[in-house]
This record gives structure tokens, sequence and C-alpha cells, in this order.
């Protein structure tokens, strides 16, 4: 009699393994499969080719209708067989599957389909083996068919993705449940990583809800509070109070949220880090320290920042000891316009606090080229005016003569560079001066009279009023207490500008040309490109001949006469563009000091006072926290905003150096600006 025990029918085999592509089955080992719930290993090992034990078919033959079994079949014999079937063939091969599925069908149908009277009744069928026929099977001659057999693991990305569409257009068809409780089936083992996918999946199965419910939970974005160095940041980039900060931390407590750390942290965080250990000098008129201290002080800041590619450097290298030498500009400039305070000066009965005059140092790259503006260019190397050219010494009268041999240049007069922010002031107010002369009865370099001349002046003041009606210019307005005009960098900008060029040229009654090349000039040593010296000398030349032709009355300015004869020589001379050169970070942060000390700095002494705008100087000039807002900072600054004659920037990327030591200074954001743009170019 049949056993009549309560065996649970099952449409699931869930324990046979499926061979790999190309796994060869063994009819002779004995039979160790896993059918049903018994749990066993399957030890087959291949003997001949084209033979599979037919324990490894059950699952097929039960799962899918001839197609399948078919296609499935042919994965597991993989080079065992013929790589291209005639019709003939491939009709031999499906009536071959088709007599074997029947014979299982029948045999299944007659253990009333319970997985454990099979296994027990049809023992010997099972280790039996499919065999395929002679003319079906791949000759010796043709060798393996295909790519060498390789683990999964080693597999490249597409070559993986085409094994799982293979496998998944296998078990296209089964349920669901069925293959997350084969894999978890596959997991066992004492691998930890094992163990968490088995739970994972265990949890997945527990209700059809449960899958949406953990992802709602994953997707729940969990508050991380912040670090202090994202605080200190926050604090200085949005020129945040101490009061409004501790507004914040208490709102935020109130909501049981602690996103803001202590500000007596914050206090700690930047008197320890931001500042140089060494003791500051400071009296009523100044706060200093050492070069020595800030230096070693900025390179420890930036080492702190690029630890991580630092060491990988190093080991890249084999070299525990890494030799870097840090290369910085300087230089120092005046602000003026700053509050008076009523305490008494100690040190100085001379001295004032209306202006402040800061000395500043900031790290580039790997090659210092000292920067400075004109007057102080002028200073420097001895010129005995600002009219006078500080490079050969040339007199305003000797600059529109272009054919008179160049007087011997001192070397070192071309280290200090060009002044891009000062050129654009000195290129407009040229355009300006040279338009109020343009015009019958004056046309000379100098104006009889000078300022009170009434023909100079009447033009001027329709000059300014048309400038302000058409492009809403302010030019040439002297600035309450005598701090400068309003002549500046935003103004000088608008009205070079591609938009405003003709306008511009036209109010003036100047050249378009002359308008646009100078602009052209303008944008190139402004910007952080390389530039080819050679094609600039060839650009800026004609423009100083064509220039002395339309005006030879008017003497070019000692800005311009340097810029367009002494260019080539300076830029040759400067192992980074003109661009990265600019004064422009020195003079952004006049306005900041004057802030700093009006709302950021104690009032209780000159002494406290001027402690605190130095302190918040090296606060926000530290590399390691200007770090954490660079990217919003990239976003609303365009190192490069109009880029227009490309054929003056260089066509080498001459940039090996700077990209082995591009990850070493964080200053260096527009150096990679550099080498991609110039990439994307070529």
């Amino acid at each position: 009699m049949e056993d009549e025990r309560g065996v649970e029918e099952s449409e699931e085999i869930g324990g046979v393994t499926q061979p790999f592509v190309g796994m060869e089955m063994s009819s002779n080992e004995p039979m160790n499969s896993s059918i049903g719930g018994h749990s066993s290993t399957n030890d087959c090992s291949s003997t001949a080719m084209g033979s599979i034990q037919k324990s490894a078919l059950v699952d097929i033959f039960k799962s899918g209708d001839l197609d399948f079994c078919c296609k499935a079949i042919k994965k597991i014999v993989g080079a065992s067989m013929k790589p291209n079937l005639s019709d003939e063939e491939e009709q031999k091969f499906r009536d071959l599957v088709c007599n074997e599925k029947s014979t299982f069908k029948a045999l299944w149908q007659k253990a009333n389909r319970m997985t454990d009277r099979f296994t027990q009744r049809h023992g010997t069928y099972l280790q039996s083996t499919f065999d395929l026929p002679t003319e079906l099977r791949a000759t010796s001659g043709m060798g393996v068919v295909g790519r060498p057999a390789v683990e999964y693991s080693a597999l490249g990305v597409r070559r993986k993705r085409t094994k799982e569409k293979e496998l998944s257009e296998l078990l296209i068809d089964e349920p669901r449940d069925k293959i997350l409780k084969s894999v978890t089936r596959a997991l066992e083992g004492d691998d930890p990583t094992d163990k968490d996918l088995r739970a994972i999946i265990k949890e997945l199965l527990k209700s059809p809800t449960r899958p949406s419910k953990i992802r709602e939970k994953l997707k729940a974005a969990t508050p991380s509070p912040m670090s202090i160095e994202e605080a200190v940041s926050l604090m200085i980039d949005s020129r945040m109070p101490v009061s409004t900060y501790e507004m914040l931390k208490r709102s935020a407590d109130a909501h049981d949220f602690s996103l803001y750390p202590p500000y007596y942290l914050l206090r700690k965080y930047r008197k320890d880090f931001c500042r140089p250990a060494e003791q500051l000098e400071l009296s009523d008129t100044l706060a200093s320290v050492s070069l020595q201290a800030l230096l070693d002080h900025t390179v420890d800041r930036i080492f702190k920042l690029q630890q991580e590619p630092l060491l990988q450097f190093a080991e890249k290298l084999k070299n525990s000891t890494l030799k870097l030498q840090l290369i910085a500009s300087w230089g120092f400039d005046g602000s003026t316009g700053q509050s008076q305070y009523k305490q008494r000066l100690n040190a100085n009965e001379n001295a004032t606090d209306s202006g402040i005059f800061v000395t500043t140092m900031i790290p580039l790259q790997l090659q210092t080229e000292e920067v400075i503006d004109g007057k102080v260019l002028s200073i420097l190397s001895g010129a005995s005016s600002h009219q006078v050219c500080p490079i050969c010494g040339a007199t305003p009268s000797e600059f529109n003569v272009l054919n008179r041999p160049l007087k011997p240049i001192p070397d070192c007069n071309l280290q200090y560079g060009i002044s891009p922010l000062h050129a654009w002031i000195r290129f407009l107010e040229f355009c300006l001066h040279l338009s109020y002369r343009n015009v019958d009865g004056i046309k000379t370099w100098r104006v009889k009279g000078g300022d009170k001349n009434p023909q100079l002046n009447e033009r001027k003041r329709k000059i300014q009023e048309a400038l302000w009606e058409k492009l809403s210019l302010r030019v040439d307005f002297p600035k309450p207490g005598g701090a400068g005009s309003s002549n500046d960098g935003n103004t000088a900008r608008r009205a070079f500008s591609i938009e405003n060029q003709v306008v511009f040229a036209e109010i003036l009654g100047i050249e378009l040309w002359l308008v646009q090349d100078l602009h052209v000039i303008l944008c190139v040593i402004s910007s952080s490109l390389p530039v080819d010296s050679k094609k600039f000398g060839e650009f800026c030349r004609p423009l100083a001949d064509r220039y002395v032709k339309a005006y030879p009355w008017f003497y070019m300015p000692a800005t311009l006469h340097k810029i367009l004869i002494h260019g080539e020589q300076i830029i040759s001379r400067s192992a980074l563009p003109m661009g990265m050169l600019s004064e422009q970070a020195g003079e952004s942060r006049n306005k900041l000091y004057r802030q700093d000390r009006e709302m950021h700095a104690r009032k209780t002494s000159r002494k406290e006072n001027l402690l605190d705008v130095f302190n918040r100087a090296m606060d926000s000039s530290d590399p390691f926290i200007s770090e954490l807002s660079m990217s919003q900072r990239r976003e609303k600054n365009d190192p490069n905003p109009e880029l227009p004659a490309r054929q003056l920037y260089s066509e080498e990327d001459d940039d090996s150096e700077i990209e082995s030591f591009k990850e070493v200074d964080g200053a260096l954001d527009d150096v990679e600006l550099v080498t991609e743009q110039i990439e994307a170019d070529e």
C-alpha cells in the first residue's frame, strides 16, 4: 500500500541547486540534493559533456512550459552543445526535452505530486542522466565556444548585467515569494552579511504592506546635528551675531532638536584652531603676528583639510615624507571711511582711526608672485611719479612714441605682475578723460586751466548725465569725505560689458574698436586661464599702433602703456595666470573690515576693538572653514564670467605639476577649473 502520511503537497522544490552555465552534472555520483524541506548539499561534479543529472531538472520541468525548459537546459549544458543548431537539430532537441518532460510528469503524477513520495519511489530516475545525442554535442575540434567561465564577482559591469538579465528571464514566471525564499535558503551560512540579508528578507515577507512601510522609514531623513566647524562657517558666512546664533539654538532646542552646538564650543574652536599659536603684538593702533607664525598656521590648516589626499599621495610615492612648498602672494592696501570712536589714542597724537592699513598674505599654489597695485609698485620701483611707467621709467610724453628704443628693464620690476582690478578702473578713467578732451578747441593732453576750464567741465557734465540716463552709471563723482570717487570695479565692468559697449562708445564719442579691444585685454588679464604671452603681445602691439594714429595728441596713461607694451614680458615671467594673482581678494575685504569693526568688535577699548577685527579676519580666512561653504561661493561667483578672444589663451595643457599637487591646497579651486575648462576646449 502507498504511504498515506499527511505530507503537505507543494509546488515548490526549494533546495535543488541549479547549476551555473556550462556546469556538467555527473551520473555516477550519488544524488545528494534537497527536495522539499529536506536540507542537504548537492556536490555534483562533471563527467561527460552533454550529461545532466535529472535531479537538477526537477524544478525546471515543474516550473515552466516546453519553451522555458528548452531554454533553461541550454543554459545548463552551455558549451557542451553545438553553438548553432539547424532547424532539424533544434526540433530534435525539443522532442528530446518534450519526451523527458512527459516521463517526469507521469512519474510525478504517480507519486500524487508529493515530494517525499517522489523521492522515495523514483530515486533511480533522479540519479540517472539526461544525455544529449552525439549530433547535438560540440565536437572536440570546435573547442570551448565563447569566453572561459569566470566567477560572477570577477566579471565586468556589462557582463554582470548580462548574467543578471539571463537569470531574471529564467525566473520571470516564478512567484515572488518563491524567489525570495530560495534566496533566503541560499544564504544559509555563518557569514554575518548572510545573516543580515536573511533577516531583512524575512522581515519583508512578514506582510504585503511591509516593504512599503520599510521604504517610507528609509526615506524619512534622520536629522543630524551640525558640527562645530559647520556652525563656525555658518556664523561667518551669514555675518551672524552671537545673539542671533543663541536665539536659533534656543528655538531648535525647544523643538527637541539639538541642531546647533553650544556657542562656547565655537568660541573655543576658533581660539584653538583658527588663529596662530603665537601671541599677537597688540596696541591701540596695531595688531600683528609674525609672518612665519602665519605661514605655519596656514600650512597646518591646509594639511588638515587635505589630509586624506596627502596620505594617498605619500602612499603612491611610497614615501612617508613629502616635501611641499607653499607659495603665497602678499600685498597691502588702505581702507578709509572707518567709524571713528571717542576713546583717546595713547600711542600717537597724529594717529586716526578713520582708516585701516592692512598687510595680507594669500596662499596660491606652487610658485610665488608678489602682486601689488600701481601706487605701491611706483614706490618700490623708484618711479619719480605715478604717471611714469614703473617698468621702464618712460614719461607720458614718451608713451606714444612706439618706435623709440625701449629703456633697459630691471628684472625686479617684472616680478610684481599686473593689477587686474585696478586696470579696469584705470581703463575706464582713460576712456573718460580721452572723451572729455576729444572735442574741437581742446584736443590736448594738458588742458589750459585744468579742471577749471569751462569747456572741459561742460563736456564732462554732459557725458556724466548721458551715462547716468542711458546706462545708469555714475562716473567721476567724488565720494563724501574725500574717500575716492564713484569710479569702481563694478562701474568699469558694466561700462565695458558686451551689451553696453556700443552705447558707451557713442556717448563718449570714441572709437568702438578701442572699447572692444580694451575689454578683451581686461577679461584676459582677469581670467584664471593660462594666457599665451606671445599671442597677447601680438594682440596688444597693433592696438597700440592704431591708438597712436587715431589719438596722437593724448598720451596713453602709465597703466595702459604698462599692459600694451610690457604685458607680454610680465605674463611670460609669471608662473600663474594674472587673474589668479589679482588683488581682488584683498580689496574685497575692505568692506568686511568696516562691517566687522562696527558690528562684530567690542567698543570697550581700542585694543579690544582692533583685536576682535584681527581675529575675525583670521577666522573668516581659515582654509578649513572656508572650504565648507566653497561650493556656494562657486555657484555665486563665476571666476571667468566673460571670455572673448579665445585665441589669446594658451593651448598647452602643461598642468602636470598642478594636477599632482592640486589636492594639497584647498585654495587651488581656480586652478582645477582652469584645467577642466582647457580639457573641455581641446
